[in-house]
């Protein structure tokens, strides 16, 4: 249903309804199989129930006419039979049900069974005071054995610096993001924060002080305001609308009909994309990080509209860092510092000026996004 706009794009529709009508038929065909089994099933043991019944009463009862029993024996060990052999035909009604949680619970086992790929050590501790200086010491990681993606990064930030990883696609620039905010660990070398590796300290703290912007902006279900105060719901109202203003996302928030309390759709859809990155950027300087961590994250705003957002990160951000991973030229020239990454290495490191004199992929990207070479 989500490529519903993509399949009518390319006119695929025809080929989408008959790909969805073979998996009809296949899960149509499987459900008469399951209920022909289960009907089956119920009616074999509702026969041997019946058929139990029928020879005790008729056996019983001759023994009760010969006088070799009782009636009482005979009521007796119908009613144990009868307890016996209720459950037994009752597991037969509930056997298609039975089968469908089994089902479930194997597919809800898979995921139980699943090793988290990053775990908190025992001895971890709470994330460092300090100044949020971010380092990256030959640093290898891949996603596929034998298919390094960061082939031995060493970066190392300044304190309260705005650092912008600067590259073309599939340069590793975003796993970098994943490093520091420890969704993976590498695979040799080590990430720390102000000297403090991150293997030791806790995830719950870490991802308290280290904001991030994903390339992909989720909203949640529920009101603006709940999706701007998630990760600090005691946040004030005056905090709130003073970094919506900063960031340029108020006046869109009190066009809608209700504002701040408007129901986000499902995805956001409400929103236009450039919004939701807006409403995600001001969601992490809520929380007032001690980093802030930005992948392509002005990707869908204007000029105007990114200016505001540098200008709301140089009064938030002030004295502490700022890692902007981006291949956008006109989100990275106004950065302290510039790493130029290529094939998974640092080709070069510098100011915009710099990099244009001395850096020929990073003068060439520039001149592909019309930046003039100066």
């Amino acid at each position: 249903m989500y490529g519903a706009k993509v399949t009518k794009a390319m006119a695929q529709e025809d080929r989408s309804l008959t790909y969805f009508n073979k998996v009809n038929q296949a899960n149509a065909k499987a459900q008469i199989r399951a209920e022909v089994t289960a009907n089956i099933y119920e009616a074999t043991v509702g026969f041997f129930t019946t058929l139990i019944s029928s020879v005790i009463w008729f056996v019983g009862g001759q023994q009760v006419v010969a006088a070799y029993r009782s009636l009482g024996d005979l009521v007796a060990f119908v009613q144990y039979s009868d307890s016996f052999l209720t459950p037994i035909n009752n597991i037969s009604t509930f056997y298609g049900g039975i089968q469908a949680a089994l089902a479930g619970a194997e597919r809800i086992f898979v995921v139980l069974d699943i090793n988290p790929e990053v775990s908190e050590a025992p001895d971890a501790v709470e994330f460092p005071e300090g100044d949020g200086i971010i380092e990256l010491r030959d640093v290898k990681f891949s996603y596929v054995k034998d298919q390094p993606v960061l082939k031995g990064i060493n970066i190392k930030t300044r304190p309260g610096e705005r650092l912008a990883i600067f590259g073309p696609t599939d340069s590793g620039k975003s796993s970098i993001i994943n490093l520091v905010g420890r969704f993976y660990d590498p695979d040799a070398g080590e990430v720390l924060i102000d000297g403090l590796g991150l293997r030791k300290v806790k995830l719950k703290s870490l991802r308290h002080r280290v904001g991030i912007v994903l390339q992909e902006p989720y909203l949640f279900q529920g009101t603006l305001r709940y999706n701007l105060k998630f990760d600090r719901p005691e946040a004030s109202e005056e905090d709130m609308l003073r970094i919506t203003k900063l960031v340029g996302i108020h006046e869109p928030i009190m066009k809608l009909p209700k504002g701040y309390d408007e129901e986000v759709r499902e995805r956001g859809r409400n929103l236009s994309f450039g919004q939701r990155q807006l409403v995600c950027l001001t969601r992490a300087l809520i929380v007032d990080p001690k980093i802030l961590i930005l992948d392509e994250a002005t990707s869908s705003v204007d000029p105007y509209t990114e200016q505001l957002i540098q200008n709301a990160l140089k009064a938030e951000m002030e004295n502490k860092t700022i890692l902007i991973v981006t291949h956008r030229v006109s989100t990275v020239r106004d950065a302290d510092r510039i790493v130029v990454l290529n094939h998974g290495e640092v080709q070069a490191e510098g100011t915009h000026t710099q990099l244009l004199k001395k850096n020929e992929l990073y003068r060439r990207l520039c001149e592909m996004q019309l930046v003039k070479a100066v």
